[in-house]
């Protein structure tokens, strides 16, 4: 092909002049010239090719992540997971979809609490009460003397269930491991009203050192929360209860 159509005019002029000049073939001329400048011309920039999209790193699938959740909360199943004191405590006030994915993504990462402690088998329950009372057998325990002055005035106690044991427990030895630091709506201070008889604990004062108008102090601001006049936060059975323990402590001054 004749490269002369690639050269200006101007280029074309002065090759004509120079072939003329000294005799040379132009059309010769022109084509050395035109390779010259192809070969030194940049050359065009390759066609890219569509820029791919970058991918988000893809995060673990739902089986993963319930895989992953199983293993942090010590399951080995959904069921079980539902179960489980710790799902209790932080999926409590929330509503997790456990047939969606953000469900999981949220167990997988958020803070776990302490798991609660095991509750005591009934036969620690029993070997509690029964050192208390110095017996070996729940036969020895109800034909104990000390046992029998303990109960009087006290509801009949079916020894048959385990009710009956955290019972005794509750009055004779303290607050069963796993009603530690208790929440609910007849609990003051970590404390069961209804469940634990503990004046001091519940008016948050230390009997060694508070006085009696610490305790009138206490017994006033809680008053004020739970006394039936109480529109909002009034409650007749608490009011009552804080009455008894109030008494007790007074009695005790």
């Amino acid at each position: 092909m004749n490269e002369q159509s690639v050269l200006s005019p101007a280029i074309q002029a002065e090759i004509d002049r120079v072939a003329q000049s000294h005799g040379y073939d132009s059309a010769i001329l022109s084509d050395l010239v035109a390779f010259a400048i192809a070969q030194t011309a940049p050359s065009k920039p390759a066609k890219s090719t569509k820029a791919t999209k970058a991918k988000k790193p893809k995060g673990p699938s739902l089986a993963e992540l319930k895989k992953l959740v199983f293993a942090r909360f010590g399951v080995a199943n959904t069921a079980a997971l539902k179960k489980s004191p710790q799902f209790q405590q932080v999926s409590q006030g929330k509503k997790l979809d456990l047939a969606r994915k953000p469900a999981w993504e949220f167990l997988k990462d958020c803070e776990l609490l302490p798991s609660p402690p095991e509750p005591l088998s009934l036969k620690e329950l029993k070997d509690e009460i029964y050192e208390k009372f110095s017996v070996k057998t729940t036969k020895a325990l109800k034909a104990s003397p000390a046992f029998q002055m303990a109960m009087d005035g006290m509801d009949t106690v079916n020894l048959a269930k385990r009710d009956g044991w955290e019972m005794l427990y509750r009055r004779f030895i303290g607050v069963l491991p796993e009603e530690e630091n208790q929440t609910g709506p007849d609990c003051i201070n970590g404390v069961n009203i209804f469940n634990y008889f503990r004046p001091w604990q519940v008016f948050g004062l230390d009997s060694k050192t508070a006085e009696d108008k610490d305790v009138k102090a206490a017994y006033y601001e809680l008053s004020k929360i739970y006394h039936p006049d109480n529109a909002e936060t009034g409650d007749s059975r608490i009011f009552q209860r804080l009455n008894q323990m109030y008494r007790s402590l007074v009695s005790e001054a």
